[in-house]
């Protein structure tokens, strides 16, 4: 299970991302060094950048901002495949 990022990290992240989901590049779906410019203000996720069950990394520098779609889409093409890969592996 995922460890939640704290209140004092995800604040910082929004911050940092000026309101506008901070996915970058072909990990969120789009193009290389591309940014999605969809404004947070229509809801945010805050993302484990290197997946949680790896990493345990729940520091800002592993936080992204997001909007529902990036998130959504790094989820289903990214992170569950990974962690299947890492739950087989380890078997």
């Amino acid at each position: 299970d995922a460890l939640p990022i704290s209140a004092a990290t995800r604040k910082a992240a929004l911050r940092r991302s000026g309101l506008i989901c901070e996915a970058v590049g072909d990990w969120y779906g789009l193009p290389v060094n591309q940014r999605c410019a969809t404004s947070l203000a229509l809801g945010v996720e805050y993302d484990h950048l290197i997946l949680d069950a790896n990493s345990k990394d729940n520091s800002l520098e592993n936080c992204r901002a997001v909007c529902p779609k990036c998130h959504a889409w790094k989820t289903a093409n990214r992170d569950t495949p990974l962690a299947a890969k890492t739950v087989a592996q380890s078997l």
